[in-house]
């Protein structure tokens, strides 16, 4: 019997240490913390553990570290790494200012971290960097009232960047060559407001973004998928009740590419506006969306373990 018993926990320990994961930010520590959990929503966990603003993280090809954003060095927002499960972080960026939104690229472009970099002038670039803090590099220049700080993300093997540019009151996605040395390209029209939080499937064929259109019923918001570098649409997916028309704020690809982990705010939550996101899953097809957090605290910004 104990022989049995003993099969039964290593067999488990097997399976819930393969299953996937989803890593996100949480509040309901009263500030920014990054949590991981199951596909499914189940065993909920805070990895940072620390009394600092932790937001924005990206796990590497590998699933083996987070790359995220933080306050905790006391100058600005930098950029930072640690393992999986919280331990070992590293610092990669200082000074003063935000650096935001880091990136990693696909596994044949290793070396370098993708963020967002917003001075004093209020005009966010992308910028890289190597994971070691060295060769940072400006890749984007926006002009004056322009800002690239609405998400940004690797395709083509690592080589190129796609972005959202806001200038006004709207925002279009623009591409351009990792290293900057290419002029960037408007990848996606004029006739939508704003389209936001591009992100890139893992297997480098796909690019989900959000984008809030005016149609006949009004206002509406909604994530186009297309086929990156054509830029030909594969779907467009409107999320279903209870979440909030124009409230999404963080999109990524589940570790199979077959599905979208979302964050947005939830109508059936108590509390401020600020206090409803919460996490969801839908099929890139628009179907099968179901419900993975539920509190009065923010949950946003998903990202899924490879």
């Amino acid at each position: 019997m104990r022989t049995l018993m003993l099969y039964a926990v290593m067999v488990a320990l097997f399976f819930c240490t393969g299953c996937p994961k989803v890593v996100f930010v949480s509040e309901r520590d009263d500030h920014p913390q990054i949590y991981k959990m199951r596909v499914n929503g189940d065993n909920q966990v805070n990895i940072s553990n620390n009394a600092f603003a932790d937001r924005f993280p990206d796990v590497s090809h590998d699933g083996k570290r987070i790359v995220f954003s933080s306050d905790r060095d006391g100058e600005g927002e930098n950029i930072f790494i640690m393992n999986i499960d919280g331990t070992n972080v590293q610092q990669v960026t200082t000074g003063s200012g935000q650096r935001i939104r880091p990136r990693w690229p696909p596994e044949y472009f290793e070396g370098i971290i993708a963020f967002a970099y917003t001075a004093s002038d209020g005009n966010a670039e992308i910028w890289t960097i190597k994971t070691d803090g060295s060769s940072p590099n400006k890749v984007t220049d926006p002009g004056l009232g322009e800002s690239d700080n609405g998400g940004h993300d690797f395709y083509d093997a690592g080589k190129m960047i796609v972005f959202s540019r806001r200038s006004g009151n709207s925002a279009d996605l623009y591409a351009t060559y990792y290293d900057g040395s290419q002029s960037v390209e408007q990848i996606t029209s004029t006739d939508v407001v704003h389209e936001v939080l591009p992100t890139v499937s893992h297997d480098g064929k796909l690019l989900a973004f959000r984008e809030y259109v005016m149609l006949a019923a009004g206002w509406i918001e909604r994530i186009r998928i297309v086929k990156t570098g054509t830029w030909a649409d594969h779907s467009i997916i409107t999320m279903e009740p209870p979440v909030v028309n124009g409230s999404i704020s963080g999109i990524a690809f589940s570790k199979d590419d077959d599905e979208l982990f979302v964050s947005a705010r939830s109508s059936d939550v108590s509390g401020q506006s600020h206090q409803r996101y919460e996490i969801f899953s839908i099929k890139v097809d628009g179907t099968n969306q179901k419900r993975l957090t539920t509190n009065e605290a923010a949950d946003y910004w998903p990202c899924s373990v490879p």
